[in-house]
C-alpha cells in the first residue's frame, strides 16, 4: 500500500495483515492506532502518523523499517 491516507477514522487508520507493507502514507486523527498489524512480518517505511488514540501510542505492531514520524519525532 502506497501514499494513502487513513484520516478522522473512529477506529484503526490502517490494519494490515501478514506480509503487508505500508509507505509513503499518512495516518492522523483515528480513533484508535494509526497503524496497527497483524504480527511482526507486516512493515511500515516512510509514513506520517500523528494524533491517533490508541492509548497514547500512534504504531502497535508491526516492524518500523524506518523514516516514520510519530508525532513530531521518529517513531520508535
Amino acid at each position: 500500500m502506497d501514499k494513502c491516507s487513513a484520516l478522522g477514522n473512529g477506529g484503526l487508520g490502517f490494519y494490515m495483515g501478514v506480509g503487508s507493507l505500508v509507505t509513503n502514507s499518512v495516518a492522523r486523527v483515528n480513533g484508535s492506532f494509526g497503524f496497527a498489524a497483524m504480527g511482526p512480518s507486516a512493515g511500515y517505511r516512510s509514513n506520517v502518523f500523528t494524533a491517533n488514540n490508541g492509548a497514547g501510542l500512534n504504531v502497535s505492531g508491526g516492524t518500523n523499517l524506518g523514516a516514520n514520524l510519530c508525532g513530531n519525532a521518529l517513531c520508535p
